[in-house]
Order: structure tokens, then sequence, then C-alpha cells
């Protein structure tokens, strides 16, 4: 191997290798130090969306948790439903029977009540009525006015031929009102 230093070769081809090294190396070093931004960058990204996927997943999970506890109080609550349901149906069916049993009741009864009165009606004698040979003419029936009373025609002072001596326009009207008051009295006696 030391016989390579003494090839005409060796130092021309160790400078041109090392020339050719360094920057190699230099671009190397450059590529590595990119790679690595570009990872640091992506892993930055990547930690970012790992914690947003993480808080979506706690999120979620707290939203399904609630999902669950609604999902079991809607069970239980339709449970209740049911049971009312079921509560109420059967006294549906209660109520349906009171009322049949009502009607059949109500119906022997008004029988019961429709032969007592066909027997008593069938006991009562049948009389014939006498029918008028001529039918009378038919008067009106004027409607009794106990209240009625009659207008009287009170002569004025201005007319002294026909007024009266001693009697007043106000004597006259109290004397009407309280004959109106005796007759209403005789005829309240005659009707009792």
């Amino acid at each position: 191997m030391l016989e390579l230093y003494h090839d005409p070769a060796f130092f021309p081809a160790l400078y041109g290798f090392l020339a050719g090294s360094i920057p190699m190396i230099l671009i190397a070093s450059v590529r590595g130090r990119l790679a690595r931004s570009r990872a640091r960058a992506k892993q930055k990204t990547a930690d970012e969306t790992i914690e947003r996927i993480s808080s979506e997943k706690s999120a979620l999970s707290t939203e399904i948790g609630k999902l669950r506890s609604n999902v079991s109080r809607l069970i239980k609550h339709q449970g209740q439903l049911e049971g009312l349901a079921k509560s109420e149906d059967q006294k549906e069916r209660e109520l349906g029977r009171l009322v049949k049993a009502t009607c059949e009741s109500i119906q022997t009864h008004l029988q019961v009540q429709k032969s007592v009165i066909l027997e008593a009606i069938s006991a009562i004698p049948a009389t014939r009525v006498a029918e008028p040979d001529t039918p009378g003419p038919v008067e009106p029936s004027l409607p009794d006015d106990l209240d009625f009373v009659p207008l009287e025609n009170i002569p004025s002072a201005s007319d002294e031929s026909t007024a009266f001596e001693g009697l007043d326009a106000d004597q006259s009207a109290s004397k009407a009102e309280s004959a109106a008051n005796i007759f209403r009295a005789a005829l309240n006696d005659k009707d009792s």
C-alpha cells in the first residue's frame, strides 16, 4: 500500500478526490439541513394535526357520552310512556265495560218504567167525549189587564160652563186610582 504514495498520479488523484469530496460534503450537509428542516416542519405539522385530532376525539367522546346519557334518558321516558299507555288502555277498557253495564241497566230500567206506564194507561177507563153538534164562533180572548184605568175627561179650568164646583183635577186622579185599586182587590179575591 506504500507503493501508492510513489505513484505520480497519487497526489493529483488525492487532490481531485479531496476537491470533489469537499463540495459533496457541503452539498450533503446542506441537503441534510434542508431535509432536517423539512422533517421538523412536517413533524410540527403532524404534531399540530395530532393535537387537533386528539382535541376533536375528546370533544367527540364527550358528545358520545352526552348522546348515551340522552339515549338512556329517552329509553327511560319511553318506558314511562309505555306504562302510561298501558294504564290508559286498561282505564279505557274498564270505562267501556262501565258504560256498557250502565247502558244495559238504564235500558232495563226504562223497560220496567215503560211496562209500568203501559199498565197504568191500560188501567184508565176509556171515556168518550161528546162532540158538539155545531161549532160556535170563536171569540178571541183578551189578555187580563189588571192595571187598566180608564181615562176620564177632566174639564179644564178655562171651560167654566162644564167645570165642577169644588172638584180639583188632582182629586179626581187620586179617586180614580183608589177605585182601580179597589177593583183589583175585588178581582183578586174572586180568583182566590
